[in-house]
């Protein structure tokens, strides 16, 4: 029920009462008094809702800022109304170009090349051993001392000029410095060519002389050591080839035509 606190003696009446009991206020009065305490305590309750909205508010900024604490801040564009973001698409990666071998590796494989061709068309070339051996029949032939001299004379110019021929070769393939990567190649080539031409050379000078007992001595003995080191040499190249990527489009091969040189029958 509400009450009223009278004005003057300060008891407390019923809302509906006219006259203090205690001290014989009027109504109006004591109503006066009660009407005038309503606005005192309403005045009381927006200020204690706007200290609780307020905490509130600060509340949720410490929590909004706990939350947003360590995230990467995203700027996005503004988008208009009826257009659709426009989202950056990711790159394409460059394929990477792979890297040729080196120019002087090339470069010295193909010097090799060349070398080999050479050999390979001494090799099959016979018209040397068969006009020597042609020459020193002719020579046993001859009755005349001074034609036989002749003959001995052309057939030691023909053993010259061919072993010109074979160091012509040598000496250009040695000519040429190896790069670094090439040097196994370069020193089981030269190895190889350099027996090669040796047995070559021998051949003609044991046909000149008609030294079967030298030619019959070299048989079999100098394949091997021929095929052998023409065997190392082409291991090497597919080494080099295989290490830098290179399509190996040559080979050395080992040798099918010295003891064909070497048989009685020639």
């Amino acid at each position: 029920m509400r009450t009223m606190t009278c004005r003057r003696c300060g008891t407390s009446l019923p809302s509906d009462s006219k006259f203090c009991p205690n001290c014989g206020l009027h109504h109006t009065s004591v109503e006066l008094e009660g009407k005038m305490e309503q606005p005192q305590k309403s005045r009381k309750k927006p200020a204690i809702l706007a200290i609780i909205a307020g905490l509130v508010v600060v509340a949720g900024l410490i929590i909004l800022m706990f939350l947003l604490k360590g995230k990467p801040v995203t700027e996005t564009a503004p988008v208009q109304v009826g257009q659709t973001p426009v989202t950056s698409a990711p790159s394409a990666k460059t394929p990477e170009t792979k890297a040729g071998p080196p120019a002087e590796i090339v470069a010295y494989l193909d010097h090799v090349k060349v070398i080999e061709g050479k050999r390979l068309k001494m090799r099959v070339d016979l018209a040397p051993a068969f006009q020597m051996l042609s020459k020193v029949q002719s020579m046993q032939n001859d009755t005349e001392e001074e034609s036989r001299a002749g003959k001995q004379q052309d057939v030691s110019k023909g053993i010259d000029q061919y072993t010109q021929q074979w160091q012509d070769i040598v000496g250009e393939f040695n000519a040429v410095r190896p790069p670094s990567g090439c040097e196994q190649l370069a020193g089981a080539y030269s190895n190889a060519l350099g027996k090669y031409s040796q047995v070559m050379i021998n051949i003609q000078i044991a046909i000149s002389k008609q030294d079967m007992g030298a030619l019959l001595g070299m048989q079999g003995t100098a394949q091997a050591e021929v095929d052998a080191s023409l065997t190392q040499a082409d291991s090497e190249l597919s080494a080099v080839c295989q290490h830098y990527g290179i399509q190996k489009s040559f080979g050395i091969s080992p040798d099918k035509g010295v003891d064909s040189l070497l048989s009685p029958s020639r």
